[in-house]
């Protein structure tokens, strides 16, 4: 509530200086590559290859795209407020054993992201100048997906033991920004940007999970030493237990290419 409450407040103050100077509306489409951090599945991996099981788990750089609209004052210093929608490459995760023996032998895990990244920010651009600076912050409100398959066939298809289930978690991650713009014409420009994500753990991926051996009611990723399992989200986890993490903290590097209707 209070972060509504913040951005509330500076979209007022936005449209109050648009009401000033003439406002400038527009959309804009990036291209996002960063680091994220899913060494949890990698010490997964590491033990269960150490028990002769394969598997492959997909590269750390990740590539997002999103869309936004945002509206900006005319002046030389120029407030602005942007909102919109994006997604992260998909993090696929897989296992192959001979035979089903633990939790996610021969399986699939793949995690969703999508987010709504909203900022305020800072313009400055000269009269008739070509280029413009800006800073200014946020937040992204980051939704993540694990869908998890396991003791599937050659084909995919799931044998006995096979567990299904989707685990998601939702969180507000506060950022800082800061970018230049080169205007190629005065309705079109470029945007390089880099962007600082505070606090972007995820560690409380919950959800529904079937499967032999599954008890009733909400489960949990966990990390059982350095493997990878599930508990249920009402019992307490045990000594060498904790939740399974990604993190998503970091700095992002963005190119955006801007659009201005007016």
């Amino acid at each position: 509530m209070k972060s509504e409450k913040v951005l509330a407040m500076a979209a007022a103050l936005l449209l109050s200086a648009s009401a000033v100077h003439a406002a400038r509306l527009g959309a804009e489409f990036t291209s996002t590559n960063w680091k994220m951090d899913a060494a949890d599945l990698g010490k997964d991996l590491a033990y269960r290859k150490l028990n002769g099981t394969t598997g492959d788990l997909g590269e750390e750089s990740v590539m997002a795209k999103s869309a936004a609209v945002f509206i900006e004052g005319g002046s030389k210093w120029r407030l602005g407020f942007s909102a919109g929608f994006g997604s992260m490459s998909n993090q696929v995760y897989t296992t192959v054993n001979p035979t089903y023996t633990n939790f996610m032998d021969r399986g699939v895990l793949e995690n969703k992201v999508s987010y709504i990244p909203v900022s305020l920010y800072l313009k400055y651009k000269p009269e008739n100048s070509r280029f413009s600076l800006s800073g200014g912050g946020g937040a992204d409100y980051i939704t993540a997906s694990t869908k998890i398959k396991d003791d599937l066939d050659g084909s995919g298809a799931p044998q006995a033991n096979a567990h299904k289930g989707t685990f998601t978690q939702k969180k507000m991650v506060p950022n800082v920004q800061a970018g230049a713009e080169w205007f190629m014409f005065k309705w079109l420009s470029l945007n390089l940007s880099a962007k600082y994500l505070f606090s972007a753990v995820f560690d409380d991926l919950t959800g529904s999970l079937s499967g032999s051996g599954v008890s009733s009611g909400k489960q949990r990723l966990i990390m059982s030493g350095d493997q990878l399992g599930y508990s249920p989200v009402s019992s307490a986890l045990a000594a060498g237990q904790r939740p399974l993490k990604y993190d998503y903290s970091g700095l992002r590097l963005n190119a955006a290419l801007r659009v201005y209707f007016k």
